[in-house]
């Protein structure tokens, strides 16, 4: 495959990276030799919500990356969709509405039943 370059490489500036540990939301990348300015890039497409030891991630050629000290370093690469706070919020509403929407609409015909039932009893005993 032309211009792959493995899942973990050190570009602008030299050095050599390699993934340590993966999972489908983080990665931990060693980065040995690196020069000063030195960008390692985690070979996964970019979104926002990636971050780099704990700050925003570069977005490097549409693939996750971060500035490196020189020397040896390491980098973890962690991914938490932005939205899924909101999107849990709203399951969370929606799931407590499905809950409570048949059991308010039981309670109600129960009221209306005791209502219909106390008008009969006030129409027989007039």
């Amino acid at each position: 495959m032309p211009g792959y370059r493995g899942e973990a490489y050190v570009e602008a500036g030299t050095g050599e990276a390699r993934v340590v540990s993966s999972t489908p939301n983080t990665a931990e990348i060693q980065v040995d030799g690196a020069t000063e300015g030195a960008v390692v890039v985690y070979n996964m497409n970019y979104d926002p919500s990636w971050r780099a030891n704990g700050k925003p991630a570069m977005v490097w050629k549409n693939a996750v990356a971060a500035r490196v000290p020189a020397g040896s370093s390491r980098v973890r690469f962690t991914y938490y969709p932005r939205t899924m706070n909101a999107g849990l919020a709203v399951f969370a509403v929606s799931a407590a509405l499905c809950g409570v929407f048949p059991w308010w609409r039981k309670r109600r015909a129960k009221r209306k039943a005791a209502a219909a039932k106390a008008e009969r009893a006030d129409g027989e005993a007039t």
